[in-house]
């Protein structure tokens, strides 16, 4: 008789694991997430030169503007020329930025205002760079000019000089280069 009970009793317990595991797949459900996309944004630096009417403030933001354009310069000239820099990038970036300048092709370089007109940059923010002459800069003139955060603009000045001990051999010469400003991602 014991041996009916048991019998009895685990064919109960069979028949309840069977119920409860057709109970359990009548309410189990899936849920899919499909299509998921992903696209990079870009880094974007942008210059602004001072606006026509006020010139304290930038003017429009492009990836080119033209640069400054001063004649008649003579020994000890000394003058400071505003920019902006802009991030503009579609990603939440910060860029580190730097500068660099080169000569412009096809333009003919007169050497003795090339090793004697001076450059220096200035940012707001930043450490000034080096008063270099554009000769050094052109060969070995990268430099830092600080980070600008996305959707900031940042004031810099391009300060020119003609120390007031050039001679008469940058007399009636011309010099023509570019500002070339790079933004990097910064990375920690």
């Amino acid at each position: 008789m014991n041996k009916r009970i048991l019998l009895s009793a685990m064919s109960i317990v069979t028949s309840l694991t069977l119920v409860g595991g057709a109970a359990f797949a009548a309410f189990s459900t899936t849920a899919n997430m499909n299509g998921s996309t992903f696209s990079s944004g870009n880094a974007n630096l942008t210059l602004a030169k001072p606006s026509g009417a006020d010139p304290s403030i930038p003017g429009s933001f492009s990836g080119t503007v033209s640069g400054f354009d001063v004649t008649h310069i003579a020994p000890g000239f000394n003058q400071q020329f505003n920019f902006w820099m802009k991030n503009a990038s579609s990603s939440d970036i910060t860029l580190d930025t730097n500068t660099v300048l080169t000569q412009t092709t096809g333009e003919t370089q007169d050497p003795e205002l090339l090793n004697a007109l001076m450059v220096q940059f200035v940012c707001e923010g930043s450490p000034a760079t080096p008063n270099k002459t554009v000769q050094t800069w052109t060969t070995n003139g990268v430099e830092d000019l600080g980070s600008i955060p996305a959707g900031q603009i940042k004031k810099c000045s391009m300060v020119v000089s003609l120390p007031s001990t050039a001679d008469n051999s940058v007399s009636g010469k011309t010099l023509t280069f570019d500002g070339v400003f790079n933004g990097v991602e910064h990375t920690l």
